[in-house]
């Protein structure tokens, strides 16, 4: 089977030092050192052909969540009827459904963890569900995350969490995380298998 380069994303890192190429909910994500020649790109990604065909055939596999159901907004996997008039509304309640949730339960995680993050926000991403500027120790989590079941979206808590102690994603880091959150390995699969469809989902849906 040939992968789908389609949904390949290139990003260059003034850190990085090699080529990489991981897994996003919306697609293939490759780091490159800035400067890189192009041809470089094309044959890393080629290399990585079997690989990246494997990701896209689990995904395709996988059910779907039916989420772009007309009229129906979505709190943490559960439906509820849509009250809001516009697409720019439906963002808004979903940032707040994503607020409150980080706001009961980053304080909580962060202290069970021994980290003490300076503040959290809501963005727009298309591509990640959080990040973590560690130099700050601040962190930052997709509205999306309100679409999701509740025990996915703690597990994404504790991954920005874990990346205050840790930046990278090394031994540690993820020792971190697993010791926090024993499912870590099912949650992780969960996001590979849903990530794209949550990530692609139009919010104009529910005022249909």
């Amino acid at each position: 089977m040939s992968p789908d380069t389609t949904n390949v994303i290139v990003r260059e890192s003034a850190r990085a030092r090699r080529i990489t190429l991981r897994a996003l909910p919306s697609g293939i994500e490759v780091v490159v050192p800035r400067g890189t020649p192009r041809h470089h790109v094309d044959r890393a990604v080629t290399d990585a052909g079997p690989w990246i065909a494997r990701v896209q055939t689990r995904r395709d596999r996988a059910p779907t969540l039916g989420l772009g159901r007309p009229g129906v907004l979505w709190r943490h996997g559960n439906p509820e009827l849509n009250a809001a008039p516009t697409t720019r509304a439906v963002i808004e309640q979903y940032r707040s459904i994503t607020r409150s949730f980080l706001d009961f339960s980053v304080p909580s995680t962060a202290a069970g963890m021994g980290v003490a993050p300076r503040s959290w926000t809501v963005r727009s991403a298309t591509t990640r569900w959080g990040s973590c500027t560690h130099a700050r120790q601040t962190l930052s989590f997709n509205w999306r995350l309100s679409l999701v079941p509740i025990d996915i979206a703690q597990h994404v808590v504790i991954h920005e969490l874990a990346h205050l102690r840790h930046p990278n994603h090394g031994p540690s880091f993820w020792r971190l995380v697993g010791e926090t959150d024993a499912r870590t390995r099912e949650r992780r699969a969960w996001l590979r298998a849903h990530g794209a469809e949550v990530m692609g989902y139009d919010p104009a849906v529910a005022i249909r």
